[in-house]
């Protein structure tokens, strides 16, 4: 959505001013999750495919995928919480709404 060199320039934004990735992108002048996927759905339709099974938590993109046409079943990914991704997966969670469902393990707490 942003490129390469924004996605690390927030990444680096992320690590120095301890934001979560949607607030990053923000202070860098961009929308806090800007993909679009209707060229995804465009390219889908022009295969002749009207109805797939999308791995993904995101509720975006199947609602972007469907509203370009498409008949889409959403098939939710396994999601492994660590002490490194702990902070990025609750903002996933809570900012933007995606369909995560993360147990507990050893090394983290589970993220409501």
């Amino acid at each position: 959505g942003i490129g390469l060199r924004e996605k690390i320039r927030s990444y680096a934004l992320q690590d120095h001013e301890d934001v979560d990735t949607f607030e990053a992108n923000r202070r860098l002048g961009h929308a806090a999750d800007g993909r679009n996927y209707v060229v995804a759905a465009e390219m889908l339709a022009a295969l002749g495919l009207q109805k797939i099974s999308l791995l993904t938590n995101n509720p975006d993109k199947v609602r972007q995928l469907r509203a370009g046409g498409l008949d889409v079943k959403r098939v939710p990914t396994g999601t492994h919480l660590t002490s490194s991704n702990t902070k990025y997966l609750r903002a996933k969670k809570n900012l933007a709404g995606h369909l995560l469902d993360i147990g507990f393990t050893r090394t983290s707490r589970k993220v409501s």
